[in-house]
């Protein structure tokens, strides 16, 4: 049973009804899922799984991973960051998964891939709403993902990020948010030289982005603590930005908060236009 103000919402041996209730208001409001039933998984010109007794997860990312209690412990599927996943219901339960594959070139609309998850029988909905405000500086571009957004101003003053981290599927990390002048902006971080594969990359999330917000400019900067000059031509024919981030005050700050100090104080000023 739930209790007053648990970030939980626990549903054991749901009938259809209910569970299609649950699992379609946990999807409107990116809550995160867990279920518990048994189920068959069909990939469109991939694998397919006959019905098993396995574990689903759907993150508030809509981030996807399959388990089954057994001596494997690898997920049966792992799916990041899905674009659509909506349900039907009629004497089952049916969930419709959609995710976009990545594209080769930003012309390149990419290719979409649709996964089925059949219910025969659901054991048990947990409809999670959890709340963890930690910042995770992982290694590489991750740090300086958490640095940014700790202090804004290390990419340019009057910035203002939006979002929660965002990791691409290439591996590169940006963050989505506004400048001084309130303009959407997406900004790609790495630790490394910024080069053409990192333009590129930017072009093809910034695509993505518009996709998903009303018509409107997008601004894009490169935040790197360099830049090579074909990856300097290249944004400047895209009309990126190029900012220089200090990556000396990038472990200040991390340092700071590691030691549980919160937001650090003022310690730069904001990168310069290359």
């Amino acid at each position: 049973m739930d209790q007053a103000g648990s970030p939980l919402h626990v549903l054991e041996s749901p009938t259809t009804d209910e569970a299609c209730e649950e699992i379609r208001k946990a999807l409107a409001y990116k809550n995160a899922l867990l279920i518990i039933g048994s189920f068959s998984m069909r990939e469109n010109g991939g694998n397919s799984y006959p019905q098993g007794e396995r574990i689903l997860i759907i993150k508030s990312d809509w981030s996807l991973v399959v388990h089954r209690d057994s001596m494997f412990s690898q997920p049966m599927m792992n799916w990041e960051k899905c674009d659509n996943i909506r349900s039907t219901c009629d004497d089952h339960v049916l969930l419709l998964v959609e995710r976009e594959e990545e594209r080769n070139d930003a012309s390149d609309l990419g290719q979409t891939r649709l996964l089925e998850i059949d219910f025969s029988r659901i054991y048990l909905i947990v409809e999670m709403n959890l709340v963890d405000d930690t910042l995770f500086a992982e290694k590489g571009d991750g740090e300086l993902l958490v640095a940014v957004m700790l202090k804004p101003e290390l990419l340019e003053l009057g910035f203002v990020p939006h979002s929660t981290s965002q990791e691409l599927r290439s591996g590169f990390v940006s963050v989505v948010g506004a400048d001084s002048r309130g303009r959407k902006t997406v900004a790609l971080l790495t630790k490394s030289e910024a080069g053409t594969r990192h333009v590129s990359e930017l072009t093809r999330f910034i695509a993505s982005v518009r996709g998903h917000v009303k018509k409107e400019d997008i601004r894009g900067i490169i935040g790197a603590p360099s830049i090579s000059r074909a990856g300097a031509e290249r944004a400047k024919e895209f009309g990126y930005d190029f900012k220089k981030i200090d990556l000396t005050a990038v472990e200040k700050i991390l340092a700071l908060y590691k030691q549980g100090l919160g937001n650090p104080a003022n310690t730069t000023q904001g990168g310069n236009q290359y």
